[in-house]
């Protein structure tokens, strides 16, 4: 049988490949976003193939299953966050670019510790902010020593539509640093506002759908959270513009195409997926660390891979920082849930002895009451 500290274990390792799905999702979306492509669109595209792809797994997994009239409204609540999350992701995306995307979601531990603080009421112990600092500043340094050699060039040669300007940006280009000063505009500033409203989304979305998980298959929690998110984004691109464009698909050629099954198999349904498998075994705040801290770490990988930026020495010992904080911040958490449960398990133990040593002297006192009343009786 297959024990707990496996699925913690698995769990752990299943988010750090959901961070290198979205991570993925966020270089790909950034360069087929760039230019004319409607984000409410893709969108609504791709929630809608995720939910036709989700809910046949789920049904083979656990069954056909109905959600109960007491989890309506949490489900509903956690579509509503669900879609809210991810068309913040998407708007912060066309807004700015994938690393500021990346940068925000380092708000999220943070968040996730604030609001199992003030939902338990137990305040995190101060080694819990500084591992989460230490990962921050790994990927802060990530990034920051991130070099792009011509990923821009790439990026704007694909928002022309012009594929022998895009196959002429692949083979040249000058290095310049990403993080170059330039004028904030408001377009970009706007979009770190909703990225900032995107992160507490998600943080709030792990702590109900934490509540969900004990009570229903992770499976089948998805499946039933995404129709409901593909619904409100086509009641979305409904009201923000021409409905014919929704199902015009002339707009995507064969790379966009795949860019989409990508987002709507491994970006929405598999990294989903892991994460609430994740969330089922492990700490809500851990989960969100975890996906949080180790994107950064998979964009500057993607980075260098799609967009030919080059690694320098602080991005590799960013990277590895990042890493480490987040290791040790995983552990004490985890030690800390065993710890809980070995107290948990401990007091069900002693509950447990406790009845079993009074059961022989209730049961013998009701011998003598009986037998008293049974002399009176005999008396009388």
């Amino acid at each position: 049988m297959v024990g707990r500290r496996f699925h913690e274990a698995a769990g752990f390792g299943g988010m750090v490949l959901a961070a290198g799905f979205i991570a993925l999702y966020a270089v790909l979306g950034k360069i087929l976003l760039t230019g004319s492509f409607d984000p409410v669109v893709f969108l609504a595209h791709r929630q809608a193939l995720a939910s036709v792809v989700m809910l046949p797994i789920a049904w083979c997994k656990d069954g056909v299953r109905l959600p109960q009239r007491a989890q309506w409204s949490r489900l509903a609540a956690l579509s509503l966050l669900f879609t809210a999350n991810i068309g913040g992701f998407i708007a912060g995306l066309a807004l700015t670019n994938a690393f500021s995307v990346i940068m925000m979601q380092l708000t999220i531990p943070g968040l996730s510790l604030l609001l199992d603080w003030a939902s338990t009421r137990t305040r995190p112990r101060a080694a819990a902010f500084v591992w989460t600092a230490l990962a921050t500043a790994g990927c802060v340094a990530a990034v920051v020593g991130t070099r792009a050699s011509h990923g821009h060039a790439l990026l704007a040669a694909r928002g022309s539509r012009s594929h022998a300007a895009y196959a002429e940006a692949r083979g040249a280009g000058a290095p310049h640093r990403l993080g170059s000063r330039a004028a904030v505009s408001p377009r970009f500033a706007c979009g770190i506002g909703v990225l900032v409203a995107q992160c507490l989304c998600f943080a709030l979305f792990v702590l109900v759908q934490k509540s969900l998980l004990e009570e229903a298959p992770a499976f089948s929690i998805v499946s039933w959270t995404h129709p409901g998110s593909a619904v409100l984004c086509v009641l979305l691109g409904l009201a923000t513009g021409n409905p014919q464009r929704l199902w015009d698909f002339s707009a995507y050629s064969m790379e966009d195409a795949m860019i989409l099954v990508y987002a709507a198999l491994l970006g929405t349904v598999g990294s989903f997926l892991l994460m609430a498998y994740a969330t089922k075994w492990l700490p809500a705040s851990l989960v969100s660390t975890i996906f949080s801290a180790l994107e950064p770490v998979w964009v500057s990988l993607f980075q260098w891979w799609l967009l030919h930026e080059s690694l320098t020495h602080l991005t590799v010992f960013g990277d590895c920082l990042a890493t480490f904080g987040v290791c040790m911040l995983g552990r004490m958490q985890y030690l800390q849930s065993r710890a809980a449960a070995s107290i948990e398990t401990a007091q069900l133990l002693s509950d447990g002895l406790t009845s079993v040593v009074e059961e022989p002297f209730a049961f013998e006192e009701d011998a003598l009451e009986r037998a008293d009343a049974s002399e009176s009786s005999t008396k009388a």
